[in-house]
Order: C-alpha cells, then structure tokens, then sequence
C-alpha cells in the first residue's frame, strides 16, 4: 500500500508547520539525493505539498473521503461529458462541502453555471478559483469569458488587457480580446489593431513569437470573410518566411494546421487560398496538400453558388432545400437528417406533378447558372426534369384525350384522377370507388380499344400508370 505524506515525514496528520519543517530536515538527512534519489523525491515532494496550507486541506480531504471523492467526481465528469450540467454542477458542489479546497473540481462547477446561463454563480466560482490557484491562465480566460457572456464586455475587455499588460509574454490573453472585438459588431477592425499592435512589438525585439500573432490574424479575417485583410495576412506571412529562413518548416506546419482547421469549418475559399500559398513555397508539395487544395478550390466554387442561389428569387425553396441538406448534413442529427430528407423529395416530387413548369424552370437556371453546384445532386435533378417533362407532356395530350372518342370515359375519368390534387385521402378514395364503377359497366371492348388507342396516341398518360391500364386491359380480354 502507498504511503501518505505524512508516512513519508514520518509525522502525524495532526502536525503543525513547524513539526512539520522539523520533521522534513529530519528525514531529507537520512535520504541523501546522491545516494537515494527516489526516496528523496518523495520526501521532498511530501515536503512541498504539506506545507502548504491550501494544498494540505486538499490532501487532507483526500486521505479522509478519498473513496467517495473518488466516485463522486467519475459520476460529475460523465455528467459533464453529456452535457447534463445540472447533474454535474449538483455532484461537483456535493465533492466541494467535503474538500472545498479542491479548485478544479470548483472550475468545472463554475463551468456548469457558465453553460446553465447562471452568470452571476459562474462568476463567483471562478473569482474563488483564480484566488486560489492565481497562476491558472485557463481559470483566469474562462472568468473573461463569463464576463462577456453575463454582458459586462468592457469589463471583460479591461480585464484581458489587464493581464496581457502584467504577462506581455502570455499571447492568450490578446487572442481572447481579439475574438471579444472580432464579434462585437462595428468594432470588428479594433481586432485587427490589437494583433498589429502585439505583432510589431513584438517584431521589433526580433522575437520569433511574434509569428503567432498572424496566425491568429488569418484566423480572424477568415471567420469574419474580409478577404482583404486574410490577404493583408498571407503577405506578411511570406515575410515572416523571408525573415526567419531557419524557421520556414515551422511557420509552413503552423499555417497547414490551420488550412486544414479552415477546411473542416468549411471556410473553403479562405483554406484553399492559403493551402495554395503553402503550395507554392514549400519545397515539395505532398499528395495530401494537393488533394485538400484541388477539394478546398472545388468546394470553395459549390459555396460561392450556394450564395448566388440562396438569394436568387427565380429558383423554388423545394430546389433550394435540396442543396442545404446536401451541403450541412453534418449539421443534423441522422434521424432529423432523414426526416428531413425525405420531405424535401416529397415536397419537390409534388411540385414537380402539380407545378411542372416553373419547378423545370427552376432545375433548368441551376443547371445553367449554378453548374457546380448541380453537379453535386445531377442524379436527382435529372430525374425531376424527367418527371417535369413527363408531366407537361401529360398537360398536352390530355387535352386532345378529352376531345378523342375511341376513349371511353371511365379511361378518361382515370388519366384526370392520376392528374388532379386531393386534399384529404377519402376524396381520392372516393372518386377512384366511383371510376372503378363505371369501368364495371363499360363494355369489355370499349376498355380494350381504349388502352389500344392509349398506348399509341397518349404515350405520356399511358406511363402514368401503365400496369393498372394493362389490368384493365386484361380483364376485358377475360
């Protein structure tokens, strides 16, 4: 069984800081670290944690509830990771009435409160954090985070200039003011301005670091879509790259990294703009980066035209609905995804019978405006102008059926029943109740001329359905 710290002084628990610091030398002398250097590490280790208060009462709580602390804090952190903040808010303070110095379990709870939109809680906890472990950058940049969500911004913004100031070296305090600026609206160039201003100071010391601000730059600008400042961006990267010759391979991985993040988060102009720029001065291009620059290009003209025909009026939204499913499916949940899929088709399948022109008009200007795009759902679209043509084609000839007297008319009251639009499914029941009636009383060889003639001179209506009309013709023929 391991030993506690206190075994390890040779002590007991309830020792003060001065038996403590005894004890300590005490023991240090018997373990020299020439000699023992593993014992020596575990006294020393011992040493540093008991006296410290703070860290003392953690261990101490530790030692005292250490198995239910222990099972306490798996069911918070499978809590947490399911996004049930409630449970786990609940079971983080339960583990911090029995060791309230335990400050990351105080941080997750602080979290909790931030993702419940409990603000003010939120904020108190991670005060209480920070007091504690007052070096903890990730405690110190999630408090700015609460204070921009609770709306205190120029609060949040005092605050991560605050610490940038105190920690000039410590760039993520920057980055954090960078992205408050970047999404307030109207303030978004302040963004920009705080990184030129980190990057030429920076720059000025001759420190290599200063890179690290551009990278955040492109960032920005591609988040944002300002094209001329990620172009402001790349060209003091290829500065950068003149400048630190030493450094080239690393400034190139840095930027391929966020290429690739620019193409996962489907920001394709920007990740190909970039990956080509990489292209262009490394080395030797790989098989990968050609692939994801050749993709990121072709994907880039697929969004450019979503754009276009998101806002073009002239193409129905069943048309439009096709190609959102398409390009966000990961973007619903694969139950919601087919739901939704297969409404989209049953919508568009309806107005492509019922509205036959201006759903074809519509397939049509995507086929000629937005060719990229229709490459991606051609299969589908072709068949939907088929049917739109189909059915157009019945429009036609059903004029010249209604006046045709080789047709019977229960064969004519079937072509208008596959035709016409019911608005509850007992009125279409109906009506075919009543067709079938008529055809029962219609003579065998009126039936069979009729499809005869059907086929031959109505060819569309026919292929509306074509075994049902082949049944009928059957049954005559028995």
């Amino acid at each position: 069984m391991e030993r506690t710290h206190y075994q390890v002084l040779e002590i007991e628990p309830a020792s003060t800081s001065d038996e403590i610091k005894r004890a300590y030398f005490k023991v240090v002398k018997q373990y020299p670290v020439d000699q023992y250097p593993e014992e020596f590490k575990s006294i020393r280790n011992a040493y540093d944690l008991l006296k410290n208060p703070q860290s003392r009462k953690k261990y101490d709580a530790t030692i005292i509830h250490g198995d239910r602390l222990e099972a306490l804090q798996k069911k918070a952190m499978e809590s947490y990771a399911t996004d049930d903040f409630e449970d786990a808010k609940r079971l983080f303070n339960e583990i911090l009435l029995i060791a309230p110095m335990q400050t990351e379990t105080r941080h997750y709870s602080a979290l909790c409160s931030l993702y419940l939109e409990e603000y003010a809680e939120a904020l108190r906890q991670f005060k209480i954090a920070i007091q504690e472990e007052p070096d903890n950058k990730t405690y110190q940049l999630d408090y700015g985070i609460a204070l921009e969500k609770c709306g205190k911004t120029e609060e949040a913004i005092r605050y991560y200039k605050k610490m940038y100031i105190s920690m000039p070296n410590e760039m993520s305090y920057l980055f954090a003011l960078a992205d408050l600026y970047s999404n307030r609206a109207g303030e978004e160039n302040k963004a920009f301005k705080t990184l030129d201003q980190a990057f030429i100071s920076q720059e000025k010391t001759g420190n290599f670091h200063a890179f690290y601000y551009l990278v955040k730059r492109i960032k920005i600008a591609a988040y944002l879509k300002n094209q001329s400042e990620f172009e402001v961006s790349i060209a003091r990267c290829k500065k950068q790259l003149n400048k630190h010759e030493g450094k080239q391979n690393v400034i190139l991985e840095e930027l391929m990294d966020v290429g690739f993040a620019l193409y996962r988060q489907k920001f394709y102009s920007y990740a190909a703009s970039l990956l080509t720029f990489i292209q262009k001065e490394q080395a030797g291009s790989t098989e990968e980066l050609d692939h994801f620059v050749e993709t990121a290009i072709h994907r880039a003209d697929i969004y450019r035209e979503f754009d276009q025909l998101e806002r073009d009026q002239k193409v129905i939204e069943w048309v439009k609905n096709l190609f959102i499913l398409y390009l966000f499916s990961d973007e619903f949940l694969e139950e919601e995804f087919n739901e939704l899929t297969d409404r989209a088709f049953e919508n568009l399948h309806d107005s492509s019978f019922y509205n036959p022109k201006e759903t074809l008009r519509s397939i049509k200007r995507v086929l000629v405006k937005y060719p990229t795009l229709f490459e991606t759902r051609e299969d589908v679209l072709n068949d939907f102008m088929d049917m739109c043509n189909h059915i157009i084609q019945c429009h036609e000839e059903v004029k010249l059926l209604m006046d045709d007297s080789d047709i019977c008319y229960p064969v004519k009251r079937l072509v208008l029943f596959y035709l016409r639009y019911f608005d509850t499914e007992d009125e279409k029941e109906e009506m075919m109740t009543s067709i079938k009636l008529d055809i029962m009383e219609e003579t065998d060889y009126a039936l069979q001329e009729s499809v005869v003639q059907m086929i031959s001179r109505y060819p569309a209506l026919y292929r509306l359905n074509d075994q049902l009309f082949e049944t009928f013709r059957r049954e005559a023929d028995g």
